[in-house]
């Protein structure tokens, strides 16, 4: 079976727009990164940390060499 994920503008036309899927995306299947270890030859995967990080700015100085 083909791969049924939505990629940016590569959007499908076989899922409606509903409450649970905005746009017919499956986010909560689909959101996730993939994470490829050679060393066991094994995938697993992560969520996608959707919080915005906070950094504080840093203070300007003179560079001196």
């Amino acid at each position: 079976e083909a791969r049924k994920e939505y990629r940016g503008a590569h959007v499908r036309d076989d899922a409606p727009d509903t409450a649970e899927f905005p746009n017919g995306r499956n986010d909560k299947e689909w959101m996730k990164q993939t994470l490829f270890s050679p060393v066991d030859n094994s995938i697993t995967y992560k969520p996608v940390n959707m919080q915005p990080l906070t950094v504080e700015p840093v203070a300007l100085k003179t560079r001196s060499y």
